[in-house]
């Protein structure tokens, strides 16, 4: 599975500055770690926990004990919420990678439904409309847009 550096790059950035980037070498190891997933032998739940530790250890590395990041105005602390929704953004590119079969679908499907998964919903919305009846592809649609915005909305909050 190829996962190209400058989308998970992008994530980081765009999540929790260029410093942290930069600094911590943590695009290549969470491309290693995406890279190596192997559906089928290994669980979105495994991905997502391997995932949720390289951010920790790459953040710390990068930002100290403190773990607090800028978006130039404000100061923010990492927390487990942002680790978590880091590494369900990066599972979406993981996602998009694989191939349109009825495993796929189904594996997709269920870790939508079982993690509330923003990206598993988007997928499932853009990539397998067409193995949903209209009323499937409502309720993904919605879920995924009233999910997208809340997380909007809360980032802003803090």
């Amino acid at each position: 599975m190829t996962i190209r550096t400058a989308d998970v790059r992008g994530i980081i950035i765009r999540r929790f500055g260029e410093r942290t980037e930069a600094a911590s070498g943590l695009t290549d190891a969470l491309c290693r770690q995406l890279g190596s997933l192997r559906p089928g032998h290994t669980s979105f739940g495994d991905l997502q926990e391997k995932l949720q530790d390289i951010l920790y250890a790459g953040l710390h590395a990068a930002l100290g004990d403190a773990m607090m990041y800028t978006d130039g105005i404000r100061w923010f602390r990492v927390t487990t919420k942002d680790l978590s929704d880091t590494a369900d953004e990066l599972m979406g590119l993981v996602f998009r990678e694989l191939s349109e079969t009825p495993e796929h679908f189904d594996m997709i499907r269920s870790w939508a439904f079982q993690n509330g998964s923003l990206s598993a919903l988007q997928c499932l919305s853009e990539r397998y409309a067409a193995w949903q009846t209209p009323k499937e592809q409502a309720m993904m649609r919605s879920i995924w847009q009233e999910r997208n915005e809340n997380e909007r909305k809360s980032r802003f909050i803090q």
